[in-house]
């Protein structure tokens, strides 16, 4: 029952039935622990590259460097954003799903132009 309400609260979030969760159980944590995790881990990350280092790289690469960590509570978001391709990360706060830009740092709870048509968790 809590992967159901996990699938439905992801997919309400996104507004995409097509969520993924690859893992049985996940890990939430207060918006402050992630926002110093990633300003910690953002520090690994290669800066923007066109192409090679753009937003579906540092999504995964985010997501990998929690892997590490044995922190399962951050996937990956493909979809548009601008009418351009897009990924970006989501990730399980202690009381909500929201969003995260893998460049920036900025979370946020959805908007902004940002249509999911898969996520990956």
């Amino acid at each position: 029952m809590k992967r159901l309400l996990l699938w439905l609260a992801v997919g309400l979030k996104a507004m995409t039935p097509f969520v993924f969760l690859l893992d049985l159980e996940y890990k939430r944590h207060p918006r402050q622990w992630w926002i110093d995790q990633v300003r910690e881990k953002m520090k690994l990350l290669k800066p923007y590259e066109g192409e090679f280092f753009d937003c579906d790289d540092a999504a995964a690469a985010l997501k990998g460097l929690f892997s590490l960590d044995k922190e399962n509570g951050i996937g990956v978001v493909y979809g548009k954003s601008g009418g351009a391709g897009h990924a970006w990360n989501i990730i399980l706060l202690d009381d909500r799903v929201a969003f995260l830009e893998p460049h920036t740092g900025y979370i946020f709870d959805g908007g902004h132009g940002y249509r999911s048509f898969v996520v990956v968790l």
